[in-house]
């Protein structure tokens, strides 16, 4: 025999579920790196991310960046918490995707941001934290280089980690400068 379920009042929900079912359509967030952010040099901070992350070679094959996968790592570690809540937003308040996936947004941000600020990655180079002398191949002039002075992977200037932000639909991203 099968059992039937019967739904009261079904004016007020039918309405709301079809609200939610056409928000969550267009409902769209992502986390990382926008256009806009920029070092000022002009360079794009997502480059910079994605050679850190990535790493990247010298002409001839050799590593020169060796690879510190902040951003590869932050979502493999976190994208389970942040699905999950999701979740439980929606059902603390009263569904509304807009308010749920902004506050999951921030908690994308400040776990990337996390990974960065807080990583066992490859040590910088000496180079890196020394600086050196270095003759131009073109000019045959000597120019330096100059070092950071601390071997703090993806932290020099902090500019990168201030750049992470999160983007809900077609809004300007959102930023949290400098702080934890």
């Amino acid at each position: 025999m099968a059992a039937g379920v019967k739904f009261t009042g079904g004016g007020k929900l039918l309405t709301k579920l079809k609200k939610m079912a056409k928000n969550s359509k267009k409902a769209r967030l992502t986390a990382g790196f926008y256009k806009d952010a920029k070092y000022a040099d002009g360079t794009p901070v997502a480059q910079v991310a994605a050679w850190n992350n990535f790493g990247t070679l010298r002409e001839d094959g050799s590593e020169f960046i060796p690879p510190r996968p902040f951003f590869t790592d932050a979502i493999n570690e976190n994208k389970d918490k942040w699905a999950e809540g999701l979740g439980k937003r929606l059902k603390a308040n009263g569904m509304d995707i807009e308010n749920a996936m902004k506050r999951v947004g921030e908690e994308m941000r400040a776990d990337i941001q996390d990974k960065i600020e807080h990583n066992n990655y490859v040590p910088n180079s000496p180079v890196t934290i020394n600086g050196v002398y270095h003759k131009s191949k073109k000019t045959g002039k000597v120019f330096e280089i100059k070092g950071k002075g601390v071997n703090s992977p993806l932290r020099n200037t902090r500019h990168m980690r201030d750049s992470v932000g999160y983007q809900y639909n077609d809004e300007s991203p959102q930023y949290r400068q400098g702080g934890d």
